[in-house]
Parts: structure tokens; sequence; C-alpha cells
């Protein structure tokens, strides 16, 4: 993603790695979520001191799972820190019926996009018994648009491993739309919103989105607009289904996270320094999975 994102324009990129906090979140999950909170106040902090330094840094925060949620805890603990809150297929175990107060909100930055792609319901998936937790996302609405990729379940559900698979899906996706304007138009909206494995009907609106990198905030529904959660058909998802190896590197999920760091070429910020801030800031979490950077 950091390659992609500074292939597109000149930009810093920023990857915050939160370390012991986010790793292993199978085993000890709830541990994890825990963490998120410290993590974010610190990060809320930093992102205001660099706003201090560059006032006219457009800073934009981009997080998966976990890192989603990591993010809007600190946009809301730190008003003002982010221009733009992007989250990928945020958790929802332990975040759908409770802890309502970690998960991220629609208020938690100016615009926030999220791209849902790990939501499974037995309506459109019989499999989704294959496991305890048999999803690892939420098709609960959180921001101001959310987009619903094959009603959030890509790919389908068949066994355990595909709800990894399933999970992080929406940051290929995200990868995908960087060099693909236009990829991912849709004027489909789910007729209301869903609920935990719910599933709704679909419309067509006067209005068209776009899901991931070239989402725009032109276009900002109010809290009553029902044009908010927008649905990406399965012609689209077919096309992109067909680009998926751009997103993919062979054999990348067995490496470890440190061997990973290498991997992507990442200059470390030796210190916040006006130098270091380019026209546009994006702050990219590392994604919270250990298997995956």
């Amino acid at each position: 993603m950091k390659n992609a994102l500074v292939k597109e324009r000149q930009q810093t990129v920023v990857i915050f790695g939160w370390g012991g906090g986010s790793d292993l979140p199978n085993v000890n999950y709830k541990k994890s979520l825990a963490n998120i909170q410290t993590s974010a106040i610190w990060l809320g902090e930093i992102v205001t001191e660099l706003r201090k330094l560059k006032t006219s840094a457009y800073i934009w925060g981009i997080g998966h799972s976990l890192g989603a949620h990591l993010l809007g805890l600190a946009g809301r603990g730190s008003p003002g820190a982010f221009d733009r809150i992007t989250a990928l297929d945020p958790a929802g175990p332990f975040l759908e019926q409770r802890n309502l107060n970690l998960r991220l909100r629609r208020t938690d930055a100016a615009f926030v996009d999220v791209i849902h792609s790990d939501g499974c319901t037995a309506e459109t998936n019989p499999n989704c018994w294959v496991a305890p937790n048999n999803h690892y996302g939420t098709l609960v609405p959180l921001g101001s648009i959310d987009f619903y990729p094959r009603y959030g379940q890509v790919p389908p559900v068949t066994n355990l491993l595909d709800i990894y698979r399933s999970h992080d899906r929406a940051v290929d996706l995200f990868i995908l739309s960087i060099a693909h304007q236009g990829l991912f138009r849709t004027n489909e909206t789910l007729d209301g919103s869903p609920g935990i494995g719910q599933l709704i009907a679909t419309r067509q609106v006067s209005v068209t989105a776009e899901m991931g990198y070239w989402a725009s905030d032109a276009f900002i529904p109010g809290a009553t607009d029902s044009r908010v959660n927008f649905y990406v058909n399965q012609e689209i998802m077919s096309v992109a289904d067909r680009m998926r190896d751009i997103t993919h590197k062979p054999g990348m999920k067995h490496h470890r996270k440190r061997d990973l760091a290498e991997n992507i070429d990442c200059e470390a910020l030796p210190s916040i320094g006006a130098n270091y801030i380019g026209n546009a800031l994006v702050i990219a979490l590392t994604l919270l999975s250990a298997h995956v950077l």
C-alpha cells in the first residue's frame, strides 16, 4: 500500500506499528482490543503535533481491523487531527453489541469512509457456521459513507481460511483502487442500514460514490440521508477479481512483520520535522493480524 500511495503522488506515508499491543490478536484478542485505547491517545497527540508543524497538511488515517477503531479513538481524543479516516473492514468481534465506546464513528474525522469485506450472513452464504466466530469484520455502518462489495462478503466463505481472506480483502481492494480511478464507482445503495448478520435489498440512487482511494468528500450524506451505504455489485467485483494479482506477492503472508518491514523499503522518520511532511500526509496503520503487514 505504501508503494502504491507514493507512486500515485508526492506524499509522505508514516506506518504506525504498535508493537506487542497488536501481536497475536487471534490468541489474545481482548488484550489487543484493550490496547487500542492507549495507542490511540499516543497517536492522537503525535498527529496533533504534526498538524501544528504543517498546518496545511491533509492528514489521512488508513486502518485495518482493530486499526480502524484505533484511528477513530485517536481522532475522537484529538479533535481535528484527521481530515479523513479510511476504515478497511473494521473489526467486529466484541464491538458489535458491546464496547461501543471503542468503535469507530462518523464524527471521528471530517470524512470517514468504510469498506466492509467480511460480514458473513446466512442469507447469502450457508457456510457461515464454519467457525464459532464466522466473521472478523462487521456489516454495521460506521462512517460518513460505507461500502459493501458483494454485500460485504469478499470472497464467499467456504472454510475457516476464507474468513482470513475475506477480512484482508478490503486491503487488497483499497490498494487496487489507488491506480484505477473509476473502477469502484457505484450508484447503488443498500435500502436501509444493515445490522449484524443481516442482508437487505439494493436500489439505485441519483448520486455516484467511489469506493477506495478516490472516495470523495464532495458528497458526504447527512445523518438522516438514506444514501450512505453503497453497494458494489458483482459485475464490478468480477473485474476486480481478475486484477487481484496486482496486489498480491507470493508467500508474503508467511513472513514475520520485521521481515516485511524490509520488503516495503520504508525509510524511518528520524524525528518529527517539517522537512519530512509533504503536501499530503498519510498515516497508514499496520494491519493488525500477525500474519500480515
